[in-house]
């Protein structure tokens, strides 16, 4: 839609300037241009040799990207590589297209040299230059700027409750000099290194002329302070297992010992009777009864003089036949503890391999994979974001150092974001117009159709996505009338850059 309205505003501007040259002066319709442009550091000219530091932004191949702020599909500024190129830069600046764009200053975040670029507008000259820490001392640029900031976000900081019975607008203005003071001494360098579109003069009467000046920026500058995505994908394949227990749900298990350790020393002898494995045995009985009543002596029987009286016993201490041989005899010790001939030896399992009751079930025992990775089960799928609406990377590079501001910083952010509200925000830039200094900012923007082509696009997603026009009345050193003619506006270079968007 914003599109579609700049096509409007563009047509309707071309329509009137048409429409001015036949009831008005040359003077009142003429555009000018910047010419014969000098880039330049600290008020020195810089060369090919001696390059400036700067970047371009432009277009390479036709590109078009939907993945920005909005899902809109915008043309990708993908002729980013242009360090210190002098003709990229002024090419940009030239070409009626102020998505094309220019960064004075491109070194780091903390501004310290004076970058920019002097140019004729007509008989008129000047200078567009980086913001340093110094141009914020004498207190005129922190002024206006937070002048101009309260009064962009008035209703939205008052809307923000902070003490009882106040609210963040009142505590702003209640603190304005000490802000305007802060700003005066830190200054604010992430806004200092400006991206330029364009810039152009056109003549309002024969002694006033109004400037315009483009800075390229975000369309929505929340993401500077806040993490605005309250999903994002999953990167990580795998996880630490945090759970230290877990509770065993199984009722039984197989046991997979083939053998166990034997640990009885001695085990209850059950057997009432042992097979009598001896074939002989020690005859142990030194006498025996002598159970003949007579003897034979010399051929005659006569009594026998020891019949039933003990006589020593001929097989003592000798193997006799065992007469319980092979025959079961009560075992000696049945029912008693005897040595275990298996102590502390494997022997087979009698449940190996079979299920046996669980003695953990429903239990809690130690987690195995407990601090170690283990799969994730959201690997690549979108998540909640744990920092969404917290401080993002770059809250620190976008503040001021003031903890009051910078609160209201991320707090108008955060309520941008929840309320749908765009916070825009202009980086700034040093004008000189004709030896008059003042400062381009401005806190509404309209949509570039365009986007950075090397942006992060995993957390930015507003790169070089909008565009925020600056403009004051001058008076100017008018051209002689006789040498007066249209400069076009632009309008067919962008509809020739929208038709190549659309047939990307």
């Amino acid at each position: 839609m914003t599109v579609t309205i700049k096509k409007l505003l563009i047509g309707a501007t071309a329509a009137a300037s048409m429409s001015a040259i036949a009831s008005t002066p040359a003077f009142a319709t003429n555009l000018t241009k910047p010419s014969k442009i000098q880039f330049t550091t600290n008020g020195v000219n810089n060369t090919d040799a001696n390059k400036p530091n700067i970047n371009t932004w432009t277009y390479g191949s036709a590109q078009s990207d939907n993945t920005g702020i909005g899902g809109v599909n915008r043309q990708v500024l993908n002729d980013t590589k242009n360090s210190g190129n002098i003709d990229k830069a002024i090419a940009a600046l030239t070409d009626n297209d102020s998505a094309t764009n220019v960064e004075l200053f491109t070194n780091g975040e903390v501004v310290t040299d004076h970058v920019g670029f002097s140019a004729n507008l007509g008989r008129n000259t000047v200078k567009v230059e980086s913001v340093t820490k110094d141009d914020w001392a004498d207190a005129t640029l922190a002024t206006s700027w937070l002048k101009g900031f309260g009064n962009a976000y008035s209703g939205l900081l008052s809307s923000i409750p902070t003490t009882a019975g106040s609210n963040m607008l009142k505590d702003f203005n209640t603190n304005f000099g000490f802000l305007v003071t802060t700003l005066s001494s830190t200054g604010f360098n992430s806004a200092g290194d400006p991206n330029i579109g364009g810039i152009a003069l056109s003549q309002i009467d024969k002694h006033t002329g109004k400037l315009k000046l483009d800075l390229v920026g975000h369309l929505d500058v929340a993401g500077k302070y806040v993490d605005t995505r309250a999903t994002i994908v999953d990167t990580r394949p795998t996880i630490k297992d945090t759970v230290a227990t877990i509770v065993d749900t199984r009722a039984t298990i197989v046991d997979t010992q083939a053998t166990i350790k034997d640990t009885r020393a001695t085990i209850v002898d059950t057997q009432a009777t042992i097979i009598d494995t001896r074939a002989t045995i020690k005859d142990t009985v030194a006498t025996i009864i002598d159970t003949k009543p007579t003897i034979v002596k010399n051929n005659k029987t006569i009594p026998n003089p020891t019949y039933n009286k003990p006589i020593p016993n001929p097989t003592y201490n000798k193997l006799i036949p065992n007469p319980t041989f092979n025959q079961p005899i009560p075992n000696p010790t049945f029912n008693q503890p005897i040595p275990n001939p298996t102590y502390n030896k494997p022997i087979p399992n009698p449940t190996y391999n079979k299920p046996i009751p669980n003695p953990t079930y429903n239990k809690p025992i130690p987690n195995p994979t407990y601090n170690k990775p283990i799969p994730n089960p959201t690997y690549n799928k979108d998540i909640p974001n744990p920092n969404y609406l917290a401080k993002s990377s770059d809250f620190a590079r976008n503040s001021t150092g003031n903890v009051i501001f910078d609160g209201i910083l991320l707090k108008l952010a955060q309520t941008a974001v929840t309320t749908n509200t765009p916070f825009q925000v202009s980086e700034i830039a040093k004008v000189t117009f004709n030896n008059q200094v003042d400062y381009a900012f401005g806190f509404s923007a309209t949509d570039s159709g365009a986007i950075a082509g090397d942006r992060n696009k995993t957390n930015d997603t507003t790169s070089h996505t909008g565009i925020y026009s600056w403009s004051k009345n001058y008076k100017t050193v008018p051209e002689p009338s006789g040498i007066f003619g249209l400069v076009a506006v632009g309008g067919l270079v962008i509809a020739s850059r929208r038709k190549r968007l659309k047939n990307a």
